[in-house]
């Protein structure tokens, strides 16, 4: 990589009411045979703590796990019109 030139971006980020973040809503719920627990406070080994759903079928038995994560949250589309500079459109992404 010698001579090439890297740019980083940094923007002031914004609270996450405003961001349209609903807030920990802990509760249980269940539809179509599926257990639903939302807002499960899970530590991390070094002491974050992470709020996750956990999906689960209402029907004892053994089930594979299947995990999903990302880097922005689970609340909702990314906006990658944000990222000008990612390559990625919005319109790549069904809703």
């Amino acid at each position: 990589m010698a001579g090439k030139t890297v740019e980083l971006s940094f923007w002031e980020g914004i609270p996450p009411a405003e961001g349209g973040y609903p807030g920990l809503k802990p509760r249980t719920e269940t539809e179509k045979g599926i257990i639903c627990d939302y807002d499960v406070a899970v530590k991390m080994r070094d002491g974050t703590k992470i709020y996750v759903d956990i999906f689960r079928p209402e029907k004892e038995g053994k089930y594979p796990v299947l995990v999903a994560w990302g880097p922005y949250g689970k609340h909702g589309f990314v906006k990658y019109t944000n990222f000008p500079k990612c390559g990625v459109c919005n319109s790549d992404f069904s809703e």
